[in-house]
């Protein structure tokens, strides 16, 4: 049996980027290179996603290469919870007394 989160489908593998939704008004991907000089032998170019921060690929050549270290949070807009609902002072009035507590009776001999 198939839970619906197992059934859900994305898009295509090695689909364009284009075709992901932009992020805060930027592009869902930023490029990275190894080197800003053009012709260096073996460069490596990366994208890292504005979508989940820590998701990069990295690619020689070939050879590519998929990571993501995160928290697994979205970069969205944050709207943090609000505050709870503030509480009933405490009714003192219950609590404070002039009188003193009993004193506990000494403990017998048979106690000792």
């Amino acid at each position: 049996e198939w839970t619906e989160e197992e059934l859900e489908e994305g898009p295509e593998q090695l689909a364009v980027l284009e075709a992901d939704a932009e992020v805060n008004n930027a592009a869902a991907w930023s490029p990275l290179y190894s080197s800003s000089i053009e012709h260096v032998k073996n460069q490596v170019a990366g994208l890292r996603s504005n979508l989940w921060p820590g998701a990069a690929c990295a690619c020689q050549g070939s050879h590519f290469t998929n990571i993501y270290a995160g928290w697994g949070i979205k970069n969205e807009p944050f709207v943090p919870l609000p505050p709870p609902p503030v509480s009933k002072e405490y009714d003192f009035a219950l609590v404070e007394s002039a009188e003193l507590p009993p004193k506990p009776a000494p403990p017998s001999d048979e106690q000792e």
